[in-house]
Formats: structure tokens, sequence, C-alpha cells
């Protein structure tokens, strides 16, 4: 496997949110947020989609400060959504995953 930056991603994704604290709807964002994931599952195999939607979870996780704004925690909130769905159907996808069994 070779090595993943999940940071690249992640701040493709909090210079969305920051777009979007300049005032970029969040309908535009939340395609631009599409866009970005696209990118990233087509740039690798599907036996790192797993991996890769597992990190960016509590990777993105770090930057949901109590003081952001609104605008701020909508962009992550929805990348780390998208993330959790994206993991959760490649588990069933590929039901093994570094000799076990995916849960």
């Amino acid at each position: 496997m070779q090595v993943i930056n999940i940071e690249f991603y992640v701040l493709k994704i909090r210079r969305l949110a920051a777009k979007h604290q300049q005032g970029t709807g969040i309908v535009e964002i939340k395609k631009e947020v599409d866009v970005v994931f696209k990118e990233m599952k087509q740039k690798h195999r599907k036996s790192e989609h797993i991996y890769l939607w597992a990190e960016l979870i509590p990777a993105l996780n770090n930057y949901l400060a109590k003081t952001a704004t609104p605008e701020w925690h909508s962009v992550l909130r929805y990348a780390i959504t998208v993330c959790k769905r994206r993991l959760n159907t490649s588990k069933r996808s590929i039901p093994i995953f570094l000799g076990r069994i995916v849960k």
C-alpha cells in the first residue's frame, strides 16, 4: 500500500470551510467537498478506501473547535457525515480488509 497523505485532503476541506466563512453558499461548498472526495476515491485503489475514510473522520474532528463559527462547523460536519457513509459502504463492499473481517 502506498503512503496516503490524509492531511492533504483535510487541508482542502478546511480551505472550503474558510471559503464558506467568507460568504460562499453552502450548496456550492458541499458540491466542492463532494468533488474533493470523488478525486480522492478515483486516485486510490478500492482496497485503500476503508483506510481513507477511517483516517479522515478523526482528522476532520480535530478541527471542530467549540469556538469555531457555524459556517465552519457546517462544512466539517458535512464532510464527516460523508466520510462515515462512505466508510460504511466500503466495509460492505470489501468484507475482508487486511486479513480480518470488518464489521
